[in-house]
């Protein structure tokens, strides 16, 4: 008698299981599908849904970092990134970069509201690639560990060409510039 009372109990899990994750992988406000495209980002509505506890100061400014990078995603815009850089969180320059990089950006100064170092560097070898220039690296100096022969290496590797490795000096550098770009 257990046996037949248990297999309705199981099935109906089951099936509450699966509405319980098709619903989860819904796309919220904000989210993209790969079927449709997003609502527009309203971002009053987005900062408002963040959470406003003081206890969650790691949380609030993710949620915010999301809404800006949201927009400035939806509206091309790299504009929409400059709160984030506002925000009370150790990784805002990165995310800052990554919301610039999301909204397309061309403009090489806009990483120049980021400290020198890998993020700085990663910042202008996108735009780099973007434009299609290793110009974009020449603010940067080659002492840094992350410095001018890495952004033109990135570049170079992004859009596979390894004549762009000809303008690093170090010998042992432009050698794995060209090998990566190549691959």
């Amino acid at each position: 008698m257990a046996k037949q009372t248990t297999y309705p109990i199981f099935l109906f899990g089951l099936i509450a299981l699966g509405l319980f994750l098709f619903g989860c992988s819904q796309p919220q406000q904000g989210g993209s599908s790969t079927n449709a495209p997003s609502a527009p980002v309203d971002l009053n509505s987005c900062l408002n849904n963040c959470p406003g506890t003081s206890d969650t100061p790691v949380h609030l400014a993710t949620c915010k970092i999301s809404c800006y990078t949201d927009l400035a995603d939806q509206t091309k815009n790299p504009a929409n990134c400059d709160p984030i850089l506002q925000q009370e969180y150790d990784s805002k320059e990165a995310s800052y970069a990554a919301c610039v990089s999301g909204a397309g950006a061309t403009d090489p100064t806009l990483c120049n509201k980021l400290s020198a170092g890998q993020t700085l560097s990663y910042c202008l070898a996108d735009i780099g690639a973007r434009i299609r220039s290793t110009s974009p690296c020449d603010v940067v100096r080659d002492a840094e560990s992350f410095g001018k022969d890495f952004c033109i290496s990135d570049i170079a590797y992004s859009l596979k060409d390894p004549s762009l490795c000809e303008q690093i000096s170090d010998s042992t550098k432009k050698s794995s510039c060209q090998s990566r770009a190549r691959s």
